[in-house]
């Protein structure tokens, strides 16, 4: 007997319900726009515990290089986006070279 995972189905249902609303793509152009104000257009931005990259695609729009980094490797199979460099790492052993980074991003997102 399979028995539902109570809180995953929540937390689906609204992740769902938000896409739809697009109320991720409106939280992710306020973040990108705040960030932006910080930043030329001219840098490198490390977008940290990227997931599928969601601020990654919204930042190379705006003329930056773009490294995306997740340890899971999964979520950056969703990244297609040829100027969005891509490296599935652990944030806290980097592979890059020293002052390689002008600015980073990393925003949390926790689920259940």
């Amino acid at each position: 007997m399979n028995m539902i995972n109570i809180p995953k189905f929540i937390y689906e249902s609204t992740v769902h319900l938000m896409n739809n609303l697009k109320a991720y793509e409106e939280r992710t152009n306020k973040y990108v726009d705040t960030f932006k104000n910080y930043i030329n257009n001219t840098g490198t931005i490390l977008d940290a515990g990227c997931g599928s990259g969601a601020f990654a695609k919204k930042l190379a729009k705006k003329g930056n290089t773009i490294v995306a980094l997740d340890i899971q490797k999964q979520p950056l199979t969703e990244i297609k986006e040829e100027n969005i460099h891509k490296i599935c790492a652990d944030a806290c052993n980097l592979p890059l070279k020293e002052n390689s980074i002008d600015y980073v991003l990393s925003l949390i997102n926790r689920t259940p």
